[in-house]
């Protein structure tokens, strides 16, 4: 059976339709990735078209790779790799780095690279000081605004005018550094192509496929339009419900029209059955977003089954997810990695990664530049810092392996004045960390620099008078006192991801308010920063990072207002378009089963308990499909009616002899 053969009607007029604009329209769930290959297969197997002359856009660099390997599976030997498989900002760097070397000539110039977005922000807080900013905006808010106004139509009359001629300044810098803003290719490689034809003719195609067409912004489409200057055949994928990026500037309404316009008698496909999960999550999915017709899905998956369970607190709401997970696992036959833990911000992940901890439950983050909670540098730093003291007042001992490890942590968080790479190495004095022994030669030795002697002077003064402040026997008490000593939030203010460090360390002094003794709560850190985060395990992760992913079960937590529908989009009575969205993405990941919690009182930024409504969006739920969850009688139900050990067939549970 070839790859057509295996379609479904819907989708084989989608992958068969050869020449001209189409739109398909592709729900949760149903087989975009196998259009996309499908169409693949028909032009370069059936129709022979060649294959460097097809390029496929994905979204992101794993979506990239899914397809990528299913073109390998499907196609001759030798062709899949010839298709022009790449996200966006990938195909627009390559066109940059062309037209670069060009300019270059045989002078051997050095290429530009992309800033990382700690380089791209320092370079903007000094075009900042540079141009003398009198505005009112922190640098921050100043970052933010440049970046959305980069990824609009960058006429400076809308922006603001204070920040002209710090925009002016920054790409002055970036070329003086030779970097470019990731920002900046797209309007780069546009104006490239169409400027230089030999680098257009170089990077023209026959035949264009957009995935997740609803979140390409205006810019975007224009810049692929220019790639495809020559032919009508643009193929895009996507599904208008699951727009959840208008502040990356995707609108698709105005693409739609854009699209429209251009592309009079495009056809229009759409997909109508969802092969990922069973019934009731397809009508939990679609309850919260009607009115697009794209959810109104049949289901090839069976019932499915969903629960709802509303907590006291969001840390007995993790608690609860944890323990459900692991019936799930013990006494079901389900593996963690069948297990996905949704979340609206990544700021709601920290109670569920101590209740993982505490049941002993491995678990990944599903986005790779997050790092575990406890495992995040603030908090290893002011674990550190805590180490460091007790070393000094005599209650760790001072051989300890990990001691040398917090006073690496510690050093320069937050950074210290003339600490570098260059002195950390001269500091450590050829051993692999910096010991007592070491640090206290710093102060003393000629060849530092004398401000690098004065910071490592105040760092161990510092450090000796707190450890003989007989006060401080609490942690949240040495932590504030850190804090305090440091400057380390004052420090944060002015950083990019500033809001996040401080609310990683609000909830860790949070926490080590429960206890009364320094060393008690560092042995039992000890144990929570042992645990294993690399193994296979349950996922967590964030709606947006789960986009385009899926999972036999999907707890959903945080169903709460002003968590979902987040706080800053129901502000002024705004009806939250885009967090309902965010729902039904959510919800549409579960294959079988999605297990919806919410809490009575939820954690502020300050770490203080708050009040919480249910989110609106719950009473948008069928309630017929919907089963309020009983700790008494899950697992043996479970185990009995509803999950089939791994790789057998899966089973509808008897809703209500399930929970009476």
């Amino acid at each position: 059976m070839n790859v057509l053969e295996r379609l479904n009607p819907a989708q084989l007029r989608a992958a068969t339709f050869l020449d001209g604009p189409c739109e398909v329209i592709a729900g949760p769930g149903t087989g975009k990735t196998t259009v996309l290959g499908g169409r693949v297969y028909n032009l370069v197997e059936e129709k022979h078209v060649p294959p460097n002359g097809v390029y496929v856009i994905t979204f992101t660099r794993k979506a990239r790779g899914n397809l990528q390997a299913k073109l390998e599976e499907d196609l001759s030997p030798g062709m899949a790799e010839q298709v022009n498989v790449s996200t966006i900002d990938a195909l627009a760097y390559r066109i940059c780095v062309a037209d670069a070397q060009i300019k270059a000539g045989d002078m051997k110039k050095k290429i530009p690279t992309v800033a990382d977005e700690d380089l791209a922000f320092s370079l903007f807080s000094g075009a900042l000081e540079e141009t003398g900013y009198g505005g009112l905006k922190t640098v921050k808010s100043a970052w933010g605004e440049m970046r959305k106004w980069k990824m609009g139509k960058r006429e400076y009359r809308l922006l603001d005018p204070d920040l002209v001629s710090v925009v002016e300044r920054y790409q002055e810098r970036l070329i003086e550094t030779k970097k470019w803003d990731v920002s900046d290719l797209i309007w780069n490689a546009t104006h490239i192509l169409r400027d230089n034809s030999v680098i257009a003719a170089a990077f023209q195609v026959s035949y264009m496929m957009v995935d997740e067409w609803q979140d390409t912004s205006l810019p975007q489409y224009h810049f692929l339009r220019e790639v495809l200057k020559h032919s009508d055949n643009l193929f895009v994928v996507g599904a208008p419900a699951q727009s959840i990026y208008t502040w990356r500037n995707a609108d698709y309404t105005r693409l739609s029209d854009a699209f429209v316009a251009d592309y009079l008698e495009a056809e229009l496909v759409k997909l109508d059955t969802n092969y990922r999960s069973g019934r009731k999550i397809v009508a939990v999915a679609a309850s919260v977003v009607l009115e697009y017709p794209e959810v109104h899905l049949k289901s090839d998956n069976g019932e499915g089954a969903v629960f709802l369970h509303e907590a006291i607190s969001d840390d007995q709401e993790a608690s609860i997810v944890a323990n459900v997970a692991k019936t799930l696992v013990d006494e079901n036959g389900m593996r963690w990695q069948d297990i996905a833990i949704l979340f609206r911000t990544w700021a709601q992940r920290a109670p569920l990664e101590a209740a993982f901890l505490d049941l002993e439950i491995p678990y990944v983050l599903a986005d790779d530049s997050r790092l575990p909670f406890y495992k995040t540098p603030e908090v290893l730093a002011m674990i550190g810092y805590l180490r460091a003291i007790m070393s000094v007042r005599g209650e760790i001992d001072a051989s300890d392996a990990d001691l040398d490890g917090a006073l690496d942590l510690i050093i320069n968080t937050p950074s210290r004045r003339g600490i570098g790479p260059v002195s950390l190495n001269m500091i450590r004095d050829g051993q692999p960390e910096i010991g007592w022994n070491q640090l206290l030669r710093a102060q003393t030795r000629d060849d530092l620099r004398p401000q690098v002697r004065e910071s490592v002077k105040n760092l161990f003064e510092m450090l000796t008078r707190l450890a003989n402040d007989a006060t401080l026997t609490a942690p949240e008490a040495m932590m504030n006192t850190v804090l305090e000593e440091t400057g380390w939030e004052e420090y944060l203010a002015g950083s990019l991801d500033g809001n996040d460090v401080q609310r990683n360390l609000h909830r860790l002094r949070s926490e080590a308010a429960e206890h009364n003794d320094i060393v008690a709560y560092l042995n039992l850190m000890k144990s929570q920063l042992g645990g294993s985060w690399n193994m296979d395990g349950v996922a967590l992760t964030s709606i947006h990072a789960a986009k385009g992913l899926e999972w036999p079960v999907v707890f959903v937590v945080g169903m709460n207002e002003g968590v979902l529908p987040h706080v800053n989009a129901i502000k002024g009575n705004n009806t939250p378009h885009e967090e309902k969205r965010l729902a039904h993405v959510a919800f549409s990941r579960a294959m079988k089963v999605l297990f919806i919690t919410y809490a009575r009182n939820r954690r502020d930024r300050s770490g203080q308990y708050v009040t919480m409504k249910p989110s609106r969006f719950l009473g948008m739920l069928p309630t017929h499909e919907v089963t309020r969850y009983d700790k008494e009688t899950f697992g043996y139900q479970l185990s009995g009616n509803g999950i089939s050990p791994a790789g057998s067939p899966w089973r509808e549970p008897d809703a209500e002899t399930f929970f009476g």
